[in-house]
């Protein structure tokens, strides 16, 4: 909008701009595409081929391109929280556009790995991470449901990205199609962000979830509720986060490892490849409607009650791949996987805000999303170290059916932490508007 459009939009009551950033926060997660894994996938054969590497090369300078790549997203959380995030997220785009340019120029090994860590740093990392954090500035009471309406935008692009990836590919070659990225988003998305992103709805005269106004009697108990917020050495202080943190980081590390080597999963049970497409397209469906009914639920109901829920069904979606021998279970597995993911994340992601509030969520969340990226490198790598050691996946599939077990038990006890805040002589709940939670 140009200023004037804003200006009219702040004393329209009909209209809450939060409806704009919520497209313009799914725009930003999709463009992150060309450092997720969905979106690195279809060029890595011909790039491995060109630069005359080997499959367990090429793995190698992505495992260690997402690990090195995970450690300074902290530090972008650190400068959300000084600088804001539009000055923040408009930097890492054109920085972002710069590794895609990088990427396009790679010769050797050295520098393929080098593009990659600045790929996964700056995409899925950096900007992922403050297209994430925004929406926790706009919305409170329906913070679940928009947060839904955002995951289902990324579920769609999983769906869509690699076959239009794959175009580009047969059209332009992967050093083409990496330099049209980077251009793109220097000349289409970063304006874009520049012109129509704003921080908070303070920015354009509004208020959080487009209250008009508000009471005195509100004024003494709802705004300050959004304001109590914790620090990080708080919040890591706290059991909630290191539950809820280990949740989300193996979430991460089985997903990523289990569909980096899903097609070997199913040859090896002796079925044909296309199960694995079959399987994907099961989870996909069901992660996207999932994650609208996790949303929805999530302000309504207690979160840690629906992540609880959610990792039950994650180990036995896990078990039912495990014992898969037929095509009917392994999309009965997929659809299990779609659904749990859906709605843990649906729960989880709002929960960060209305947990630890907002004031240092960029620090908050920079700790999550450091986690997230380093656990999912791990997960390749326990795939295909067990099918080199035992000469099949069944021991890993097992373990990995096991592990969200006791984080699932430790999830009951993951209520909303308590602290001292405001003055020295008021405990306080950190959630008093979800008082459900």
């Amino acid at each position: 909008m140009k200023p004037d459009l804003l200006a009219s939009a702040s004393t329209d009551k009909r209209f809450f701009y939060g409806w704009v950033m919520l497209p313009l926060v799914i725009l930003g997660l999709i463009i992150t595409s060309p450092g997720q894994t969905y979106g690195v996938m279809v060029f890595t054969e011909p790039i491995r081929q060109e630069l005359k590497l080997s499959h367990s090369q090429i793995s190698a300078a992505y495992m260690f391109g997402t690990l090195l790549g995970a450690v300074p997203i902290f530090f972008v959380g650190m400068l959300q929280d000084r600088y804001g995030l539009r000055r923040t997220l408009g930097g890492c785009l054109v920085l972002f556009g710069g590794a895609c340019v990088a990427m396009s120029f790679a010769e050797s090994w050295f520098t393929l790995w080098l593009s990659f860590f600045l790929l996964r740093f700056l995409g899925p990392g950096s900007v992922a991470l403050l297209a994430g954090n925004t929406l926790s500035y706009w919305f409170h009471k329906r913070l679940g449901t928009v947060e839904g309406f955002r995951s289902v935008g990324m579920a769609c692009a999983m769906a869509m990205i690699p076959m239009g990836n794959m175009r580009l590919l047969q059209q332009l070659g992967w050093r083409w199609s990496y330099l049209s990225f980077g251009v793109f988003i220097w000349l289409v998305i970063l304006p874009l962000m520049l012109w129509m992103y704003r921080n908070k709805p303070e920015d354009v005269g509004q208020q959080i979830d487009g209250e008009a106004s508000l009471s005195d009697e509100e004024k003494k108990t709802v705004v300050p509720s959004l304001h109590r917020s914790h620090q990080l050495k708080e919040a890591v202080s706290t059991l909630t986060f290191w539950v809820i943190l280990a949740a989300t980081c193996l979430y991460a590390m089985i997903n990523t490892g289990l569909f980096f080597g899903l097609v070997s999963i199913v040859l090896d049970r002796g079925l044909p490849e296309s199960n694995a497409v079959l399987m994907t397209s099961a989870f996909g469906f069901a992660l996207a409607a999932a994650h609208l009914v996790g949303g929805f639920l999530s302000d309504r109901m207690a979160a840690r009650v629906l992540m609880t829920l959610s990792l039950f069904a994650f180990s036995g979606g896990l078990g039912v791949l495990w014992g898969g021998q037929s095509s009917l279970l392994f999309m009965t597995a997929g659809a299990v996987l779609g659904l749990s993911q859906g709605i843990f994340f649906g729960a989880s992601n709002p929960t960060w805000a209305r947990y630890f509030g907002r004031d240092h969520l960029g620090r908050i969340r920079g700790i999550v999303m450091t986690g997230m990226v380093a656990s999912s490198s791990m997960g390749p790598y326990m795939i295909g170290l067990c099918k080199d050691v035992t000469g099949g996946y069944g021991l890993v599939l097992g373990v990995f059916a096991l592990m969200p077990i006791p984080v699932a038990v430790s999830m009951i006890f993951a209520s909303p932490p308590m602290k001292i805040r405001l003055n020295p002589e008021e405990r306080i709940e950190s959630e008093v508007v979800n008082a459900t939670a």
